[in-house]
C-alpha cells in the first residue's frame, strides 16, 4: 500500500528545496494540519536519514520511486 490516499493529500518536496523542507514540516505541525497531509521528500542530495530527521512520511532517490511509493 502506497503513501497516497484520499483523506490524504500528498506534498512532494525535491533537492532543489532541501534547505525548506523541515520548514514546510514545521509549519504543518503548528497550524495543527500536518496528519491531514503525507510528504514525501526525493533527489540528489537527500537521504533515507535526512528524512526521518525531518518527520517525512516518504523518501524516494527519483521520480520513478517516488511514484511507486506514492502507490500510482
Amino acid at each position: 500500500m502506497g503513501l497516497s490516499s484520499p483523506t490524504h493529500p500528498m506534498i512532494l518536496l525535491n533537492g532543489e528545496t532541501m534547505d525548506d523542507m523541515a520548514t514546510v514540516i514545521k509549519m504543518l505541525k503548528e497550524e495543527g494540519i500536518r496528519n491531514h497531509f503525507k510528504v514525501m521528500v526525493g533527489g540528489g542530495p537527500i537521504s533515507q536519514g535526512f528524512a526521518d530527521r525531518i518527520d517525512a512520511d516518504g523518501y524516494a532517490r527519483n521520480a520513478s520511486q517516488a511514484a511507486k511509493l506514492a502507490g500510482k
